[in-house]
C-alpha cells in the first residue's frame, strides 16, 4: 500500500494544499452554501480582505476549482460556480467538517 501512495505524493500535496491556504476552506464553503458573488463573499466571511478574497478566487479558477460567469447587465455582476473538480472538492471539504466537528471543540 506505501507504495501506491508513493506514486501519488505530489497530488495529494497538491490536493492538500489547496485547501490548506488561508482562508482556502471558508471560501470554497461559502460558494457551496449559494454565496456566489465576491461583496457575498466578502460579508459572509468575517475578516477576510478583498485583496486576499480576489487572489483565492483567481487561484481557484486557475486550478479549474471554480469559474467566473459575468452576469450580461449594466453593471456586470460577477457570480462564482464550482466546476466539475470543484463539486469533487465538496465531497473532501464535508468530510473535513465533519472531523473538525467530532474532534476539535470550540477552544
Amino acid at each position: 500500500m506505501c507504495n501506491d501512495i508513493d506514486g501519488v505524493r505530489y497530488r495529494i500535496d497538491s490536493s492538500v494544499t489547496a485547501l490548506g491556504r488561508r482562508w482556502a476552506a471558508p471560501i470554497l464553503f461559502e460558494i457551496l452554501s449559494g454565496n456566489d458573488s465576491f461583496n457575498a463573499l466578502l460579508t459572509a466571511i468575517p475578516g477576510v480582505n478583498p485583496n486576499t478574497l480576489s487572489a483565492r478566487l483567481r487561484e481557484y479558477q486557475e486550478s479549474g476549482l471554480i469559474k467566473k460567469h459575468r452576469l450580461g447587465s449594466k453593471h456586470q455582476k460577477t457570480r462564482y460556480v464550482l466546476t466539475e473538480k470543484g463539486h469533487e472538492m465538496r465531497k473532501l471539504i464535508r468530510e473535513i467538517v465533519s472531523y473538525s466537528l467530532k474532534w476539535h471543540s470550540g477552544a
